[in-house]
């Protein structure tokens, strides 16, 4: 396991990674046209989430690291709209 204190560079690249192919491969699953820019479009944004994702370490540094995986993971699946919905949600709060 790539420890995030240690080889902080290689912990952000695979979470990167991690997003990016979860983009694509949401992309290959989708009925959207799939053109260059679309695809670049798609891995850059889900490669950013994947990697803010490495955020949660500065707050958890105990986190182990697969614990981080699964958040990239879990952020990346949602992608931009959905996160949008939810920081929607919670910034607005109960209603």
């Amino acid at each position: 396991m790539i420890d995030p204190k240690n080889e902080p560079e290689i912990f952000i690249s695979v979470l990167a990674v991690i997003g990016a192919a979860i983009g694509l491969g949401k992309l290959m699953n989708s009925d959207d046209p799939i053109t260059t820019r679309i695809v670049l479009g798609r891995a850059m944004a889900t490669a950013g989430i994947g990697a803010a994702a490495g955020a949660a370490a500065l707050l958890f540094p105990s986190a182990d690291s697969i614990v981080l995986y699964g958040l990239a993971s879990g952020l990346a699946s949602l992608g931009t709209s959905g996160l949008e919905l939810v920081l929607k949600k919670w910034l607005r709060g109960p209603e």
